[in-house]
């Protein structure tokens, strides 16, 4: 009866699988069936054609899946013309440069699909060996590794110095030994929202309605060599929890070294006052011969008590003439230092409580904060420099 069957229908009737039958034609031909019938039993083995006669829905699905791999072919194909075109006309290899983060992403993905990861084939079919795949997994560890490293001490520095930019920290970074790219760090510090981000603020403090022209500019056009040849005066507010207080500051236009400070609740003349006091203290036995005060035109600075404290140690006064802040704009930057890179983000309670954070973050400002206008050097170093290295015209 066999010798009357086909593959198909011997299958069929007897419900055996196409391996089983396979064995029965090796295991009975000689005793059951001629040579012609083994050739025609056999030929499902060898031929697909001959597999089972498949129902029409088979046959459309069958269909179906060939027009799709169809697309699929044509979309490969248009996803290697990209990559070539990538090269070609913007110089970048995207399958050199990011076959091995696809390797890894389809593994990944097949992990969890619970299937194989198939990565030598993977690796073969994008150009490279698997021990290079492996190899550049290793280099993509170390680079995280330098990564969190890099991103620990930028922590550390922002810690004292919490809205220091990236060009000070480039230069900071490599100066003590830590070797990287200005752009990279830029990427990195972006990629973790790290980037200082700037904010706004304006009150005036200025009150220049006693202004008479008593004094000219001195310093627009004058080239400052080095430190006490020139200071500048200002005043700025600070918001506590009950009101505004007022910080003047005086500072030395050369090094950008504060030299003196105070808090105090009005703007009246008696703030800056213990701000000069304080910046001739710290001058020390530094002679005041041929300095020169810098101000804005604001009442404070032209009332005749701290101008008399400038002509008894021979200080000669300067004053903006015009009210524009670009002719104090050494002292309206290191006000705004201060308050954009630390006292804005501090909740101050009081004026006492300002005092001490004032104090605090000026330290800070003159000893650890590198400051562009100096060659990234701070403050106090640039202070002790008596070879012109910072020297400049004044607007």
């Amino acid at each position: 009866m066999i010798n009357e069957l086909d593959y198909a229908e011997v299958l069929t009737k007897y419900g055996v699988s196409s391996s089983t039958f396979g064995n029965w034609l090796k295991k009975y031909k000689p005793r059951v069936m001629s040579e012609e019938s083994y050739k025609r039993l056999s030929l499902p083995f060898h031929d697909p054609k001959t597999l089972l006669s498949m129902t029409d829905k088979e046959r459309q699905e069958l269909e179906h899946l060939r027009a799709e791999v169809e697309k699929q072919k044509v979309l490969v194909e248009a996803y290697e013309l990209m990559l070539e075109l990538a090269k070609e006309r913007l110089h970048f290899d995207v399958k050199k440069k990011l076959r091995g983060d696809a390797v890894s992403g389809i593994v990944e993905r097949q992990k969890a699909r619970s299937g194989k990861a198939m990565t030598e084939y993977l690796c073969t079919s994008l150009g490279y060996s698997k021990q290079a795949y492996y190899k550049s997994l290793r280099s993509c560890n170390d680079k995280e590794e330098r990564e969190r490293y890099v991103l620990s001490i930028v922590e550390e520095l922002r810690r004292d110095l919490p809205r220091l930019g990236v060009y000070k920290l480039w230069r900071m970074l490599n100066d003590n030994g830590l070797p990287v790219g200005r752009d990279w760090l830029f990427r990195l510090l972006h990629r973790h929202d790290l980037l200082v981000k700037m904010k706004k603020y304006r009150v005036v403090t200025t009150d220049s309605r006693a202004w008479r022209h008593q004094y000219p500019n001195l310093v627009k056009g004058y080239r400052v060599e080095r430190a006490n040849q020139v200071w500048v005066s200002d005043i700025t507010y600070l918001v506590t929890g009950k009101g505004f207080v007022y910080l003047s500051l005086v500072t030395d236009a050369y090094s950008r070294r504060i030299m003196g400070w105070e808090v105090h609740p009005t703007l009246d003349s008696a703030g800056p006052v213990k701000a000069l006091y304080r910046a001739l203290e710290t001058g020390g036995a530094v002679s005041f011969k041929d300095l020169i005060h810098h101000s804005d035109r604001g009442g404070q600075y032209c009332s005749a008590l701290y101008t008399g404290i400038l002509k008894l140690h021979g200080i000669r006064v300067s004053v903006t003439q015009d009210g524009s802040p670009y002719d104090n704009a050494i002292a309206e930057r290191v006000n705004g230092i201060l308050k954009r890179e630390w006292l804005n983000d501090i909740p101050l309670k009081d004026i006492n409580d300002a005092r001490r954070n004032v104090e605090r973050v000026i330290d800070i400002y003159n000893k650890k904060r590198p400051h562009l206008a100096v060659c990234c050097q701070v403050p106090a170093q640039a202070y002790k420099d008596n070879k012109k290295k910072f020297a400049r015209v004044m607007f």
